[in-house]
């Protein structure tokens, strides 16, 4: 069976069903410091570790949030090919019955 393309040509505006910020600052508690006031340390030292369980929580949305929009994306898709399977079966109905018609109607 061959491939299935389907190109749509329209004029507007697109606008998401759910937008998403993600250009805000992040913020953390400091968990623990390395390095205090006045240590020699060396370049690319590690001076502080921070808390991420916050930032580890809104990971955790976002990624779920990412998953229930490639879910939507997918049921989507597979409503458009069913719906272009659809008008391929009617296409191909249409044409056995036009072909039908031209039969019988040859026949009188």
């Amino acid at each position: 069976m061959g491939n299935l393309q389907v190109i749509v040509n329209a004029t507007g505006t697109i606008t998401p069903t759910n937008p998403v910020d993600n250009s805000r600052e992040m913020s953390s508690t400091l968990k623990t410091a390395l390095a205090a006031y006045n240590d020699h340390v060396e370049k690319g030292a590690v001076l502080a570790a921070l808390d991420t369980e916050k930032l580890q929580a809104m990971l955790d949305v976002l990624t779920a949030a990412a998953g229930a929009a490639s879910a939507r994306f997918l049921r989507a898709d597979a409503t458009m090919q069913e719906a272009a399977h659809a008008d391929r079966l009617i296409w191909i109905v249409d044409g056995m019955q036009q072909r039908d018609h031209q039969t019988s109607e040859g026949k009188r």
